[in-house]
């Protein structure tokens, strides 16, 4: 079992994600949420609550 730590910070509709794996960023518009983990990669979420559609590129 690995350690796992975040912390997360709201400015607007902006979120800022802190980890052990980096610094990702997440933008979010009602049902939408665009972002970029912390090794890089773009996401895209339609929904809310873990329900809906979550695309990784």
């Amino acid at each position: 079992m690995g350690f796992f730590l975040r912390r997360s910070f709201k400015i607007g509709p902006l979120r800022v994600n802190v980890s052990t794996s980096g610094v990702g960023y997440s933008m979010s518009f009602w049902f939408l949420t665009v972002g970029k983990n912390a090794r890089g990669r773009w996401y895209f979420r339609l929904g809310k609550w873990g329900l809906g559609f979550y695309e990784e590129l």
